[in-house]
């Protein structure tokens, strides 16, 4: 009996060894982890410093918002600055909602509401005109001398100027942001 015991057990080790040679990859098919896989990364809102609101579009920061913001041009490469050309939409029915209609009817500025920065592709961020070699004469309407908005005015065209050194202009962005309250939203240079 002791070699029928010897040969079941001699029987299933080489079974058993057989099977483990023998055996290849599952047939379920491996599934990537969400960081591995491309199709799971997700896609960055537009308006986002990745997915920079393009030129010619516009959208506003936040629902709450009442300036619908857009570049209407490329970023001009000037003498000691940089120039974005910014187009504002203005949505006084928002204005009215959020800031209440006695503040909207009293009139708004741009200047007051809005914070332009341009941020440099390696992240450095850049806010004034310091320059003083600009002439400030040949900027056409400039942000921050616009005077204050009143409805129904529905849209207006103004410039923003900011001082950057010659090798942070390539690639960097616009950044538009609330001073009266939280939003933000990036916008394409075009450089």
């Amino acid at each position: 009996m002791n070699r029928a015991i010897v040969a079941t057990v001699a029987a299933a080790a080489v079974l058993l060894a057989l099977s483990a040679c023998t055996s290849g990859p599952t047939s379920a098919p491996i599934k990537p982890s969400a960081s591995t896989s491309a199709s799971a990364q997700p896609t960055e809102a537009e308006g986002s410093r990745a997915n920079p609101l393009a030129i010619g579009r516009e959208a506003k920061y936040s629902d709450k918002s009442m300036w619908k913001i857009g570049a209407s041009g490329a970023t001009l490469v000037r003498q000691g600055y940089i120039e974005l050309p910014l187009h504002l939409g203005i949505d006084w029915d928002a204005c009215r909602e959020y800031s209440g209609a006695e503040q909207c009817e009293a009139g708004t500025s741009p200047a007051a509401s809005l914070a332009v920065s341009y941020v440099a592709a390696d992240g450095s961020s850049y806010s004034s005109a310091d320059d003083a070699s600009i002439d400030w004469l040949s900027v056409p309407a400039l942000l921050s001398g616009a005077d204050d908005v009143y409805p129904p005015l529905a849209e207006m065209s103004t410039s923003v100027i900011v001082s950057v050194p010659a090798d942070k202009i390539a690639g960097g962005v616009w950044r538009i942001a609330s001073q009266v309250a939280s939003g933000v939203i990036f916008v394409e240079s075009g450089l």
